[in-house]
């Protein structure tokens, strides 16, 4: 990388970018999953709606 950063500098830089990409993946996750969820229930009604 760039010698004008400490090593520990580096470290930290590398860190928050690890940290930043995690919480957007696990939001991606979490929105997945709840869109998921979401499509369930819908199904779910619309098998209700037809049986009855």
């Amino acid at each position: 990388m760039n010698k004008g950063i400490s090593k520990e500098m580096e470290i930290r830089e590398v860190m928050k970018w690890q940290l930043l990409i995690a919480g957007a993946v696990d939001a991606a996750i979490k929105g997945t999953e709840s869109y998921i969820r979401h499509m369930e229930l819908t199904h779910q009604q619309g098998e209700r709606r037809d049986c009855s």
